[in-house]
């Protein structure tokens, strides 16, 4: 029944907003592969824009175009048939968090770190994003809670069956968005059976080389596929082919993943602190902190010699670090300041819907507000709540719930760029003449070849504007570069996003003079 609470918490802030939301410029590069996949027939190689993108593996490809298939709706795909795949992925991470979590540490702390986590902005986010990256963490951290649970649990025995799931997983995960937190994590792995009692026996409960074949033959086949379609030297300059792998140090002595990914575990301040307050003495038997804590470590220390510095890379963690605030947490309960910084955090998340509820003037969400409030009451009341979780973290849970259920819809949480960007190009752009030729001038057209469902080359020089003297072609530029036209070519301005826009753009028809 709590885990039931929990998920259906988890669905309050995952779900409103996800049909009504614009696609961003990020979340187009998914959708927009998928159709172009769909309409050449290749489910091997992603293009987008008429040419192959070579970034990302394609299971989360395959996985949208799989729901926007089951829909009715294949070739066109939808923001929302993305985002149901996060959806889906941000509850099975919830689900096992509470499930695997509790034979890690203890079903009680399980309870608390799965509902704080399925209200954090990290689960928010990511659920409501198309891309790969709440699929990759739920696959990533799935597999290393299933080792956990094989590793530390004495009172059953090892289930092989579990262990090579756990295999296949980092296999899919791979296949999802590559092999980079895998592999880190498989060296939290050895590290952790490195240093741990009975390194041998432990090493062979998960075993390792039948299993790192398994997790290989997961990927082999789609591997051999793109290497035979796609040409090798363009291949090898690629993400795919392992650009982004290369250790970059130059990153290594800034602390930017010990700080900047608690942006997820918001609006959760007191978890850091809760992290200071771990006791494996006295609250966690069987090295369980540690093998939660040498994920992260190595997670901060691997990502630091990566070329690019992007916060969501810890999200596949997000299981590891609620899990040992839970703890501290659960140690924060036992005295009188704790229970007062826990009754602050309840405060504070309060003060939040408060502050939104009044900037939405409407009697709706203040109604909302009061209710969620009476429901924990009586929740408290019928479900004896202090005996499992701390009351004020209910609360805390429920009114973040509130939170992201009644505004993730809204504007509070997104900018309005990536909505006069839909109403620019769904509105303006898809409905010109899919005969003419059409550019885009020193401005990203990404959201704008998925809007309009066309090839729309980008042109970052005047001199590569190849335009015949009797023709006519629409471009498409942001406002601030339209005067760079103005000397060479005859402009009529078609269509412009509102002037209030961030980035404005227009759409020009463009003759030589």
């Amino acid at each position: 029944m709590r885990l039931v609470l929990v998920l259906l918490l988890c669905l309050v802030v995952s779900l409103p907003g996800i049909k009504q939301l614009p696609a961003d410029g990020h979340e187009v590069l998914v959708l927009g592969s998928v159709q172009e996949m769909a309409a050449n027939g290749d489910w091997v190689v992603p293009y987008f824009n008429g040419e192959p993108r070579l970034n990302k593996p394609p299971l989360n490809y395959w996985a949208t175009g799989l729901l926007a298939w089951g829909s009715g709706s294949l070739p066109v795909v939808l923001p929302w048939h993305g985002r149901l795949v996060s959806v889906f992925a941000a509850l099975l991470l919830v689900a096992f968090t509470y499930l695997w979590g509790g034979r890690i540490t203890s079903p009680r702390t399980a309870q608390i770190a799965a509902a704080m986590m399925a209200v954090s902005a990290g689960v928010f986010s990511y659920a409501h994003d198309a891309r790969p990256e709440m699929l990759y963490a739920c696959l990533c951290a799935v597999a290393y809670l299933g080792f956990g649970v094989t590793l530390l649990e004495k009172h059953r025995p090892a289930t092989p069956g579990r262990v090579y799931c756990c295999w296949a997983l980092l296999g899919l995960a791979t296949l999802t968005k590559g092999p980079q937190i895998p592999l880190l994590l498989l060296l939290a792995l050895a590290l952790f059976v490195l240093f741990s009692a009975r390194a041998r026996e432990r090493w062979s409960r998960l075993h390792p080389i039948s299993g790192f074949l398994l997790m290989a033959g997961v990927i082999a086949p789609w591997a051999i596929a793109l290497n035979a379609a796609v040409d090798s030297t363009m291949l090898q300059h690629s993400q795919l082919g392992g650009a982004l792998l290369i250790p970059e140090l130059s990153n290594l002595a800034d602390p930017y993943y010990l700080y900047r990914p608690l942006q997820l575990v918001l609006p959760w301040w007191i978890a850091p602190l809760a992290l200071f307050l771990l006791d494996e003495q006295r609250d966690l038997p069987r090295h369980c902190a540690f093998y939660l804590l040498v994920s992260i470590c190595v997670a901060a220390i691997g990502l630091s010699f990566g070329t690019q510095q992007r916060f969501f890379y810890m999200l596949p963690y997000l299981p590891m670090l609620f899990l040992l605030s839970a703890i501290g947490i659960e140690r924060l309960q036992r005295s009188k300041i704790g229970r007062a910084l826990l009754y602050f955090q309840m405060l504070t998340i309060f003060g939040v819907l408060a502050w939104l509820c009044y900037e939405a003037r409407t009697v709706r969400e203040m109604l909302a507000a009061a209710l969620v409030l009476l429901a924990v009451a009586i929740s408290r009341r019928y479900f004896r709540l202090p005996q499992h979780m701390p009351t004020t973290i209910v609360a805390s849970c429920s009114i973040a719930a509130l939170i992201f259920g009644l505004f993730g819809p809204s504007d509070a949480f997104w900018s309005d760029d990536r909505r006069h960007k839909y109403q620019f190009g769904s509105g303006v752009i898809g409905r010109l003449d899919a005969g003419r030729p059409i550019y885009a001038w020193v401005t990203n057209p990404n959201v704008y070849v998925y809007y309009a469902r066309r090839r729309i080359p980008q042109i970052q020089e005047l001199a590569r504007f190849h335009i015949d003297h009797d023709q006519e072609v629409l471009v498409i530029s942001p406002a601030t570069r339209v005067a760079d036209l103005k000397p060479y070519f005859s402009i009529t301005t078609v269509g412009a996003m509102p002037r209030d826009a961030p980035d404005r753009d227009v759409v020009l028809a463009v003759r030589h003079r």
